[in-house]
This record gives C-alpha cells, structure tokens and sequence, in this order.
C-alpha cells in the first residue's frame, strides 16, 4: 500500500475540540473522523481558546492512542493497494512509488520518511518528533 494521505487539525475555539480529518488521496471512502475534547488533552484550556497550536502539543502523548486507535490504523488497512507506477515514474522508468510518511505539526513538516517501515517503527519515529516538537514548544 504506497497511497497518499492527507490529515487536517482544526481547533473549535468555541467548543473547545480539536477536529481531526484524514483521508486516502483517490480513494474516498477511506476517510476518517476524530473529535477530540481538548480539556482532557491539555492542562490549561486558556491555551485553546487563542486558537493557537502553542500548548496543543505539551500533551500530545495522551491524544496518540486514540488517534492511532481511530486515524492511522482505518486509514492503512483500508487503502487501496497501488496497481501501477504513478505517471512521474513511469516516464522514469521506476517501479512505483514508496509509501510517504510525513508528520506535520502546527503547520510545519517536522519529520518525512519514504519507503516500506513496520507499524512499530512508523510508531517510534512520530513518537520521538512528537516529545521534540514538544519540548520546542515554549512553555507559557
């Protein structure tokens, strides 16, 4: 499965959630939907209310099982398998394309691997750029 996925964050100032939307580039209906209550994510619901991604991050940590859970493990085992090199490539003469992991936080890409990685690696790779884009953050 080498497809392109593409993950939104929205925070709701007014109702305090943070909506997650993450779906398979040309495939549909592999789309999923995450709401999450930020008051149990984040210590201090000021931060929120800004609208910022500043202080979203310190606790990061207690949102990545349920989105794991409910994003990154439906989006993978519903993706459509790629039957044919993307058009780039073929006029290259490559194989195909490698599946794209990237991770973006507050809007900057602070990690991309490209190629073929197990569950558990992919999972220690987001964890790690999390806890550093974590403690990047300033604290307020």
């Amino acid at each position: 499965k080498a497809n392109r996925f593409t993950l939104h964050c929205s925070l709701q100032t007014r109702t305090r959630r943070m909506f997650v939307h993450a779906s398979e580039e040309g495939n549909p209906p592999n789309t999923c939907v995450l709401g999450l209550q930020m008051d149990n994510y984040i210590p201090d619901p000021a931060a929120v209310k800004s609208g910022s991604w500043a202080g979203v991050l310190v606790n990061a940590a207690k949102m990545q099982a349920l989105f794991t859970e409910h994003v990154v493990l439906p989006l993978q085992q519903n993706a459509e398998d790629m039957l044919a090199p993307l058009p780039a490539e073929a006029e290259a003469g490559g194989a195909g394309a490698l599946p794209t992991i990237a991770l973006f936080v507050g809007g900057k890409m602070v990690f991309r691997v490209e190629g073929m990685m197990s569950e558990a690696q992919i999972q220690e790779r987001v964890d790690y750029h999390l806890r550093e884009a974590a403690q990047a953050q300033p604290q307020s």
